[in-house]
């Protein structure tokens, strides 16, 4: 037996005593299903007059050898002689196969010659034609599909227009539910009101239009898709957490949430088993972390991905210093949070040492020697934080008497914090007056 492939108008050998030719218009999409749609057969007889009983299909174990035709086609010997399914009252059968898949098929005649006992012919064909353009939303081979999730199916020829009255079947085991396209070719179904109950498990969706559309004919479209119950992340806030922020992780599901195992993969994962639709936990480590969530096999996993960032800089707040007094500086984050265990460092004038923050974010030192300083916070996850100032001593003027009067001559002292006379100079009315020994002496003439 030689192996022939079909396409429209070629022909099918079945053996040396006839040959069979069929024209078939249909599709091949995923190699699956296929609806095969018979248009016509030529038989060429014998020398003898010939007799097709039957034609079966014979590879379809599910189609139990489904019968293409049954009757009584003779044909006179020597000659061709067409034959059209479905163009006689007579016929018994409608013109098209169902069930057909778009791949190889062994087709089987039974032949009578001259009154001789029925016997087969098998011949082996390759079936393959036009396409549906099919739009599934969520997409049934990508997407989670839950029992109650709401699939739209949109079935379209070649042509890009939608195909009516096309037979969507939803199986579930032995239990078939039906839906047909609108006009625009559109159907749309959830599990949950098809099946009752709605289980988890594995459902088949089929697409079939046995009959020509606008000149083409279509295999059918056979597809297995699983569905399980709903888990879903549906939030992580903030987006973009920073290290020891709160984050809120939110979850929704067709169920209750007791149970749900939640896994954070990242630079230092935890574990968690959740009992609430809504979960806070925070990360003290910068990285990509991946979160997860689970329930079992009869529902549906998610994870998400978010990126614990480094805090902004360290801020370090501090009033006026005061040499030889005790001054406080203050750590604070971004937000003005005081911020613990900060090593705080401070150098300048033969100075160069640190300290850790306390509980309220406060450093505190005694700086005996006038200069300018530098002081930084440094802390894991955060930005050092840094600034410079100043250290003077504070001059202070004194003058004797202590009630000078017009024309009196008064000493005017400069001092600084221990009352020990400095060198400078004194403005008296926009006059610059430098002191000698730390003092000046200056006489009033007017009032002021």
């Amino acid at each position: 037996m030689d192996e022939r492939k079909i396409f429209r108008g070629k022909f099918l050998t079945l053996g040396v005593t006839a040959i069979i030719a069929i024209s078939v218009l249909f599709i091949c999409m995923y190699e699956v299903s296929a609806s095969l749609n018979i248009e016509s057969i030529n038989f060429i007889g014998s020398n003898a007059d010939l007799k097709i009983n039957a034609l079966k299909d014979t590879s379809n174990d599910d189609g139990d050898k489904e019968v293409i035709y049954s009757g009584q086609l003779t044909i006179d010997g020597n000659r061709t002689q067409p034959y059209i399914f479905g163009k006689y009252s007579g016929d018994t059968l409608n013109s098209y196969w169902e069930n057909f898949r778009c791949e190889k098929h062994t087709i089987q005649a039974k032949i009578t010659i001259a009154g001789s006992s029925p016997y087969p012919k098998t011949e082996d064909i390759d079936l393959s034609a036009d396409t549906f353009s099919l739009t599934f939303s969520p997409d049934i081979e990508t997407g989670k599909i839950s029992p109650t999730t709401r699939i739209y199916v949109t079935v379209k020829g070649t042509d890009g227009k939608g195909i009516n009255y096309a037979k969507v079947i939803i199986t579930d085991g032995d239990t078939k539910k039906e839906r047909t396209t609108d006009s625009n070719g559109r159907t749309d179904f959830k599990i949950s009101d098809l099946f009752s109950p709605a289980s988890a498990g594995t459902y088949t969706l089929k697409i079939s239009k046995n009959e020509v559309v606008r000149g083409y004919y279509y295999c059918n479209y056979e597809k297995e898709f699983q569905v399980k119950k709903k888990l879903n992340i549906s939030g992580i806030s903030p987006a973009n957490p920073k290290v020891n922020e709160r984050v809120t992780l939110t979850l929704d599901t067709d169920d209750y949430y007791a149970g749900i195992w939640l896994t954070i993969e990242g630079p230092k994962p935890q574990y968690h088993t959740l009992t609430d639709k809504t979960f806070y936990f925070t990360l003290d480590t910068i990285g990509t972390y991946k979160i997860s969530v689970s329930k079992g096999s009869d529902y549906w996993s998610d994870e998400r991905t978010i990126v614990i960032e480094e805090n902004p800089e360290l801020k370090i707040s501090f009033g006026d210093i005061v040499l030889g007094k005790e001054n406080e500086f203050v750590v604070l984050d971004a937000n003005d949070v005081r911020i613990k265990d900060v090593k705080v460092t401070l150098k300048g004038e033969n100075l160069d040492t640190y300290k850790t923050s306390d509980y309220n974010g406060v450093v505190k030192w005694t700086i005996t020697n006038p200069g300018s300083y530098e002081i930084t916070a440094a802390k894991t996850n955060y930005k050092t934080g840094q600034k410079t100032f100043t250290a003077l001593k504070k001059l202070k003027i004194a003058y004797e008497p202590e009630k000078p009067r017009i024309f009196d001559n008064v000493k005017i002292k400069l001092l600084d914090e221990s009352d020990s006379p400095v060198d400078g100079t004194i403005t008296i009315n926009n006059i610059l007056h430098s002191t000698q020994a730390g003092y000046i002496t200056y006489n009033f003439t007017k009032f002021v």
